[in-house]
């Protein structure tokens, strides 16, 4: 067994200044206020679906920075810095994990290259997100993330509801692969409220931790293997289960994953719808997520990590850059035109767009 240093030691080896951390503090408050619809601007958490590139990453934040500069008063940029991968089977898991890519499981080097990149992000004032898998390694960054995620796998798990009653950004609850969305709805009853657990303390040590709960716990619809939930029917039947649940009737929209069908370019269909529903005054959408890339599509991790092309996806598809900028230029204009027509933006034509509400095939 490998000893890993202790959360505490890494953080002070890779510290976070002051102003980087008021800057992450005033990036969580904002997702708050938009969450809680005292800014009325939404969340676009958009990126990479995973980091493995450092160098990738950090020329994609210049160019989400910049395309911030233009959207500041319809959009709050919030990039994707994905540092775990959940797997169903096998597969690389994540830069935290095997940051070589190459299975030697490196995971000291993970850690020390994950804290890296978010605080290089944070110098840069671009807020940054994750899903947060492994409970035992949070700590490694929990000051870093602006937005975290419970993702699709580990919605209905008591050890991530507990550990998310107890973070300070807010978290999402994503309903899960088979399109359960009551599940996660109770995930965010869960975390919203104080709880008692044992987890490990900031030396690495076991201990009892006390939780206020975390009131900004909010949900996020990400389709199935066998349906999209991202058309109006599906955000009002959402909402509706947060009503019954005296929660808030606050969604955010992943259109990837079962939204996009697994397709390539689908995730253009559900942004237009959603960005459609927003321009036509659907005030409970709060935000959306796109993956992208610096180029579109995807590779396979090869034995020889030399081999990989820069810039583009080792996991799922993603958009290219370019795509990902027009989208988001478009919206803005949709949304403070208050034109909801999806036809201003011309699907590509190597598109496979998702239908509203669809049944996929199996």
């Amino acid at each position: 067994m490998d000893r890993l240093q202790a959360p505490i030691d890494v953080k002070n080896s890779l510290c976070l200044e002051q102003e980087e951390a008021a800057f992450i503090g005033k990036s969580r408050e904002t997702i708050r206020s938009i969450l809680d619809g005292e800014d009325t601007r939404k969340i676009c958490i958009v990126g990479p679906c995973s980091i493995h590139d450092l160098s990738a990453a950090i020329e994609y934040a210049e160019k989400l920075k910049k395309l911030q500069a233009e959207v500041e008063e319809t959009f709050l940029l919030v990039m994707r810095c994905y540092i775990e991968k959940p797997r169903t089977q096998l597969g690389w898991k994540g830069l935290l994990y095997d940051p070589m890519l190459d299975g030697t499981g490196n995971m000291k080097e993970g850690i020390r290259l994950a804290r890296s990149l978010l605080i290089h992000l944070a110098k840069m004032r671009v807020p940054a997100a994750t899903e947060i898998i492994d409970p035992f390694l949070v700590g490694y960054f929990d000051d870093l993330i602006s937005w975290g995620c419970i993702g699709a796998r580990t919605s209905e798990s008591q050890t991530h509801r507990l550990m998310a009653s107890g973070l300070s950004m807010p978290v999402a609850f994503k309903n899960t692969t088979d399109g359960n969305v009551k599940v996660a709805i109770n995930g965010i009853i869960a975390a919203s409220q104080s709880n008692a657990f044992i987890a490990l303390d900031e030396n690495g040590s076991a201990a009892m931790r006390k939780t206020r709960g975390n009131p900004h716990c909010h949900l996020v619809l990400r389709g199935s293997h066998h349906h999209t939930n991202y058309d109006h029917i599906a955000i009002a039947q959402a909402n509706k289960d947060l009503k019954d649940s005296l929660q808030k009737e606050r969604v955010i929209i992943d259109c990837s994953h079962g939204n996009c069908r697994f397709s390539p370019d689908g995730q253009i269909s559900p942004f237009k719808s959603v960005v459609a529903q927003m321009a036509e005054g659907n005030e409970t959408i709060k935000g959306i997520v796109l993956e992208s890339h610096l180029f579109g599509g995807r590779q396979e991790l090869s034995s020889d990590p030399r081999e990989l092309r820069y810039g583009v996806s080792i996991t799922d598809h993603c958009l290219d850059f370019e795509t990902t900028e027009q989208l988001i230029l478009w919206a803005q204009e949709a949304i403070n035109s208050k034109i909801p027509e999806s036809s201003l933006y011309p699907l590509p034509q190597s598109s496979s767009p998702c239908a509203m509400h669809e049944t996929l095939p199996s």
